[in-house]
């Protein structure tokens, strides 16, 4: 896949994750870190303009919350053919309502970007070390097996969403799905001539290598700051299959990425 891709650089580093993962697509990346930035990068023209922006993961909301013209920012560029992928925290900002439950069971109501029209709601999840003492108990908890259009595989949920419309008759599209509880996992929108993708679990932090993941995360940003790229490349596994869809989810046509 040749092409060009704009990240935003979450808190707490989570846009490391992504790295080996678009290295391994053969894009190329340029990250952003505010509005103004958000700004300039996606009013550009030719190679200079991204074909896709990735909303990352990340501990809380704080610098999506600090960045709140990005939803405008965000919306025209799909409106002119663009795609959004949001995984996880990402997802729920691209959302004009959010709502989820904290781990002490309160109910929280907080406003997104409004890209899209509708509700997201989900769990905050815990993190590894205030679950279980053991990495591979919380392991269990959050692998899931999910069915894409490319067949079953494993992606890491860890307190995704899930979308409503509030329009019924938007053209929503399910791509990846639990496949025990059959709910949708990874939603696209259709916006204008672009797409906004909703993902509730973490494409680019599966398999086997997941383990990896219990012993580095943190519940602090000051911890998640200790990444660097060669630390989060060990995190990846980009195997043939699930690089194939991957590539296919940043360019492929979205009626030929859902399931059934």
């Amino acid at each position: 896949m040749q092409g060009h891709i704009g990240v935003f650089r979450s808190s707490g580093d989570y846009s490391l994750f992504l790295y080996p993962l678009l290295r391994a697509l053969q894009v190329r990346v340029t990250l952003f870190e505010d509005a103004t930035q958000a700004r300039l990068l996606l009013s550009g023209s030719g190679s200079e303009r991204p074909q896709a922006v990735i909303l990352p993961g990340a501990p809380n909301s704080a610098a999506y919350r600090q960045n709140m013209p990005m939803g405008i920012i965000l919306k025209d560029f799909v409106a002119a053919g663009g795609r959004v992928l949001g995984i996880c925290a990402g997802a729920y900002m691209l959302a004009d309502q959010i709502a989820y439950t904290a781990p002490n069971g309160a109910s929280l109501r907080r406003t997104g970007y409004a890209v899209v029209q509708g509700i997201c709601r989900g769990q905050l999840p815990l993190y590894p070390q205030t679950i279980v003492p053991q990495p591979q108990t919380w392991l269990n908890t959050v692998a899931r097996q999910v069915q894409t259009c490319d067949g079953p595989m494993a992606m890491l949920y860890w307190g995704g969403g899930v979308f409503e419309p509030n329009d019924r008759s938007t053209a929503q599209y399910t791509l990846v799905r639990d496949v025990d509880q059959q709910w949708p996992l990874v939603q696209a929108i259709k916006l204008g001539a672009g797409l906004v993708i909703l993902s509730g679990v973490h494409p680019e932090v599966m398999g086997r290598r997941l383990m990896r993941v219990t012993r580095r995360i943190q519940a602090v940003d000051s911890e998640h700051q200790r990444y660097r790229q060669s630390q989060a490349r060990t995190l990846i596994d980009t195997d043939a299959p699930r690089a194939t869809w991957l590539r296919r989810l940043f360019s492929d046509p979205v009626e030929s990425l859902a399931l059934a």
